[in-house]
């Protein structure tokens, strides 16, 4: 698939710069004497406005499929280990809302972040990879990019805002529904806000 494609260059190109200009920047000397901690905790929200994946199998209007017009908004908490300062691993959940169709679902998802840790500002990534937990008994997946800068906020509260690309394919069944399958598929481009105790 060409986005796809696209997303997975794109995706080695900005690592490896967030890599190198992470590792390029001298700390000022406020930095040198904050030490970062080992367990910090982030909340994230994030929204996408418009559906790239799959077009309707029904009529246009019906109210179980997804359309252009479909939403996708989310708050997410996370608990995460700063390997080393600028580089962490985590785990995340929260609550996450789907418009046309209806419908709210809880994610489950591990997280890799790098960006410049306790420095003033820096550019973020991100790549999360998890699943949902719906009202099917199939759990679905997805996989998340992003890419964004990051600024301290007051003392150790950081904040980025950030470009995130999703793809997720998620089980959901509705009673009235004239689907075929219950399997949705989504992929769009949208944007998310986070922060962070450092």
């Amino acid at each position: 698939m060409v986005i796809e494609s696209f997303f997975r260059k794109s995706l080695t190109i900005i690592l490896l710069f967030s890599v190198v200009y992470g590792y390029s920047q001298q700390p000022e000397e406020e930095e040198q004497n904050f030490k970062f901690k080992r367990i910090t905790i982030g909340t994230r929200f994030l929204a996408f406005i418009s559906n790239y994946g799959e077009k309707s199998e029904l009529e246009v209007d019906n109210p179980y499929d997804f359309t252009d017009g479909t939403k996708l908004t989310g708050l997410n908490l996370s608990v995460n280990y700063n390997i080393i300062n600028g580089l962490s691993v985590g785990v995340g959940s929260g609550i996450e809302k789907f418009t046309q169709p209806n419908f709210s679902y809880v994610p489950l998802y591990t997280r890799i972040a790098i960006n410049g840790g306790v420095e003033r500002s820096s550019f973020h990534t991100e790549f999360q990879i998890g699943g949902h937990f719906t009202n099917s008994s199939k759990r679905g997946g997805f996989h998340r990019f992003l890419f964004g800068y990051r600024f301290r906020v007051y003392k150790t509260v950081f904040s980025d805002v950030s470009i995130i690309y999703t793809y997720q394919n998620l089980e959901q069944s509705f009673d009235n529904s004239q689907r075929l399958y219950d399997n949705y598929n989504f992929e769009s481009v949208g944007l998310s806000v986070g922060i962070d105790i450092n």
